[in-house]
């Protein structure tokens, strides 16, 4: 399960730092399921939930836009955007790469930033009218170069062919990072024996 208060701290951090924050529990996936699901809760109830199923959907399939082509959205848009994010998740397993409004198409990342700030003007109970959708990276970006380091250097394994094109397996990878999230040490199941 993901809490209220822990979607709220890390929207928080996001629009603050106006980029993706690394939570020590939640990979940024985890956490766009989670926003997308209060923000249709709110929209169903007229409350949010104090915590929502955790699901772990694997990023985008495509590359997204960085740049959206739609510089503002109503609030009502903005929960039709959280219904059709979260039937993608449902239907597919995956983050949208980008949805549209009209013929507007907004990427995951840009959708990722809406749905923050969206979620903290329902917690604060100041929703407005209107949206800004803003420019935003289209996965995240933390540990890429480490980790596409690594994927390129595959290319020199001795199964691989010399010619090989690492550029399509590289862009998948970039997309992935959305799933990426701090190890956590296993816990210790403590055992009642009597």
């Amino acid at each position: 399960m993901i809490t209220n208060k822990a979607l709220h701290e890390i929207a928080e951090k996001t629009i603050v730092a106006g980029d993706f924050v690394l939570d020590d529990f939640y990979s940024p996936a985890e956490v766009f399921a989670g926003l997308v699901t209060s923000i249709v809760q709110y929209r169903d109830t007229d409350s949010l939930p104090r915590k929502v199923r955790r699901i772990s959907p694997l990023g985008p399939m495509e590359m997204a836009r960085s740049e959206p082509a739609i510089a503002r959205v109503t609030v009502d848009q903005v929960t039709i955007l959280a219904q059709e994010a979260k039937d993608y998740l449902s239907g597919n397993g995956s983050l949208p790469s980008n949805l549209t409004v009209g013929n507007n198409q907004i990427g995951t990342g840009s959708l990722f930033a809406l749905f923050c700030t969206v979620y903290l003007d329902i917690c604060s109970g100041r929703i407005a009218s209107e949206y800004p959708v803003v420019s935003f990276d289209a996965y995240p970006k933390t540990n890429e170069k480490a980790i596409i380091d690594e994927i390129r250097g595959y290319k020199s394994w001795p199964v691989h062919r010399p010619d090989l094109d690492m550029s399509k397996i590289i862009e998948k990878t970039r997309l992935q990072l959305w799933t990426l999230k701090p190890a956590q040490p296993q816990r210790k199941r403590i055992l009642n024996i009597e």
